[in-house]
């Protein structure tokens, strides 16, 4: 037992133990070793250059950011339908107020 004496606000004595007794065999802990790693990925390839080095083509081409990615077309496209059919929808039920209809089609 090793002990630790802390002063302060936290004065009291803790026991810790060492993590290898020289008598004991070495048992993995996985849980010790997802503190070490940043939020639980172990030996994952750092992303950021490629995605660094992405943005900066695009930037020199004059592409918008949210366009440069493989993924944009398939997360953009979705969102542009959206955004057309409610802005469509807003101004066509704009004019239908302006004339006095009140309801989508019929003239009530």
């Amino acid at each position: 037992m090793l002990k630790l004496r802390l002063h302060g606000a936290a004065a009291s004595t803790f026991d810790i133990e060492p993590l290898h007794h020289h008598n004991q065999s070495f048992q993995f802990n996985p849980y010790l070793q997802a503190t070490n790693t940043m939020a639980g990925f172990i030996n994952r390839e750092n992303r950021v250059p490629h995605y660094q080095q992405l943005f900066q083509q695009g930037g020199k081409q004059h592409v918008r950011q949210w366009n440069q990615t493989p993924k944009s077309k398939y997360m953009l496209t979705p969102y542009y339908i959206l955004l057309g059919g409610t802005f469509g929808g807003a101004m066509y039920m704009m004019v239908r107020m302006v004339l006095g209809h009140k309801t989508w089609f019929s003239k009530g």
